[in-house]
């Protein structure tokens, strides 16, 4: 069995976080977008850096506790840098950016304060740098798992458990020297696994980021034609099984051409964003609503049992939709034409469907039309 002597194991380390801080860097510069990646970066330099200057010390035998402890105050801050990337990265309390700004701030200070306080006492020093460090790595764990979705699972939990064994091992490399060799193999293992897992969990995320943009209209956010489709799709294949009917309603905004070229495209598109918004605010669990295009917009009900059924359902929809709305501080009238279709006395497929309830919206449109004349 080979044995590798102190200063061949932290050349090793130190060339290990050096790739790491390298693919982190490339991971930042590639997806620069994406909140947090910017302090995963700046982690890894820091893990490097800490690492680097200790190696430096070590090796010329600059032993004065200055120097110690600004070496671990560098590594404490790789740690909270971490930590507060994937803080953002998850989008956890974005509201209160500044007040974890200010908490970090004291936490630091606290951690400097301390570690200076208790020069003399080498033993004490080191369990305290412990044990602010495990504060931070338990907060790291909560934030990989708080609130994850089924899709994040997988990769959120391998990292959190990643974090869980270093957080073993910062409490047993005090108990020995076994637990103090150990831990140096953990460290590696750990410098390693979390660049490569945040790496992947940023590739998740992008395609995840993809996904959304191939199926949701940029502009109001909500599902565009393509997941439409899916979505009626969907909703038939459930009928089928179920033998319990659905309905859609379409809706085309009344005026709005007229709203583009009097008032401009900005003022359509808020038009368009009030809309979405309020088509929101009716949406129930069940329900599923989108944007065909322009200014047309589909809600499609679920679990309704009979035809008569949706004539109710088109009144509730206008009631939510139409009204006047403040649109950059001046007042706009919101109405739209709409028409109900319902599975399957209208059709069972899906342009059978969609043709019934364009030929009543386009109804609805004239008899507004006639009435406002």
């Amino acid at each position: 069995m080979v044995k590798l002597d102190v200063t061949t194991m932290d050349f090793i380390v130190d060339v290990i976080e050096i790739m790491s801080m390298l693919l982190m860097l490339v991971v930042w510069r590639v997806n620069r977008r994406i909140a947090g990646t910017a302090l995963w970066a700046l982690a890894a330099a820091l893990y490097a850096l800490s690492d680097l200057l200790s190696d430096i010390v070590t090796a010329i035998a600059i032993g004065t506790p200055f120097f110690l402890k600004s070496i671990n105050t560098v590594n404490f801050i790789a740690y909270l840098a971490l930590f507060e990337g994937i803080i953002r990265f998850r989008g956890i309390a974005q509201e209160r950016m500044l007040q974890r700004k200010w908490m970090g701030l004291v936490v630091l200070m606290a951690f400097i304060s301390i570690s200076f306080a208790m020069q003399g006492f080498s033993v004490a020093d080191k369990l305290l740098n412990s044990i602010f460090v495990m504060i931070v790595l338990l907060f790291t764990i909560v934030a990989l798992l708080w609130k994850v979705s089924r899709s994040e699972w997988m990769v959120n939990g391998v990292i959190s458990l990643i974090f869980m064994l270093m957080l073993v091992s910062e409490m047993g490399r005090w108990w020995g020297n076994v637990f103090k060799q150990l831990h140096v193999f953990i460290y590696v293992i750990f410098v390693m696994s979390w660049t490569f897992g945040l790496s992947i969990a940023c590739s998740f995320r992008v395609q995840h980021i993809m996904s959304s943009m191939a199926r949701e209209d940029v502009l109001t956010g909500l599902p565009n034609r393509r997941y439409i489709d899916e979505m009626i799709d969907a909703a038939i294949n459930q009928s089928l099984r179920a033998s319990i009917g659905f309905g859609i309603v379409l809706m085309d905004l009344n005026g709005f051409k007229k709203i583009n070229d009097e008032y401009g495209h900005s003022v359509g598109d808020d038009v368009l964003i009030e809309v979405a918004t309020r088509l929101r605010q009716f949406r129930r669990d069940t329900d599923f609503i989108g944007r065909l295009g322009g200014d047309e917009f589909i809600a499609i009900t679920r679990n309704v049992e009979k035809a008569d059924a949706m004539f109710h359902i088109v009144q509730r929809l206008r009631h939510a939709l139409d009204g006047v709305a403040m649109i950059q501080g001046q007042s706009r009238m919101i109405s739209a034409s709409m028409g109900a279709a319902f599975w399957p006395d209208d059709g069972e497929l899906m342009q059978n469907l969609l043709r019934a309830a364009d030929q009543r919206m386009y109804e609805d449109k004239a008899r507004q039309k006639q009435n406002s004349n």
